[in-house]
Order: C-alpha cells, then sequence, then structure tokens
C-alpha cells in the first residue's frame, strides 16, 4: 500500500482528500500545525472512513521537525500539499 502525505490535512480540503484517498486504498498521514485546521476533521475522517489517521503537528517552515517527519516515515510514495496560509 502507497503511503501518501497530506500537509493542511486537518483543513477542509485536505479533510474532503483524505477520505477519498483512503477509500482508494491508500495509506495516509497528515501535516498540520493546526493553525487554520482542526483535529475534528480527522476525527470526522475516522468515523466515515474507520481509519485513524495520524497527524504531525509540524511547522512546515521547520526543517528538523519536518525531516523528522520523513525519517519516521521512509516508505512515503507522494505528497499532496494543501498547508497554506491565505
Amino acid at each position: 500500500m502507497n503511503k501518501i502525505l497530506v500537509t493542511g490535512g486537518c483543513g477542509y480540503i485536505g479533510g474532503h482528500t483524505i477520505v477519498d484517498l483512503v477509500a482508494n486504498g491508500f495509506d495516509v498521514i497528515s501535516i498540520d500545525d493546526l493553525s487554520r485546521g482542526s483535529l475534528r476533521m480527522l476525527e470526522g475522517v475516522r468515523k466515515v472512513t474507520g481509519k485513524e489517521i495520524k497527524n504531525y503537528k509540524v511547522d512546515l517552515c521547520n526543517l528538523e521537525d519536518t525531516e523528522a517527519v520523513f525519517i519516521e516515515n521512509p516508505d512515503i510514495a507522494g505528497i499532496i500539499h494543501f498547508a497554506a496560509y491565505k
């Protein structure tokens, strides 16, 4: 199973994308610093999919914390990037 990293996974678009990825057989992890998103989104994802999605509360501007996610998950096959300030 391919692992996909979704940045901004606790936001509206990220959460809905995670549901679709899980429905299509992907293993998904999320990075969201929760400055705009909410862990409630991942609770909703769990209710819909039955899968617990791991979220790393990381600011992507912090290189060391971001690298640590990749070190812990060397099997990441792809990234979908939704983390942004508007």
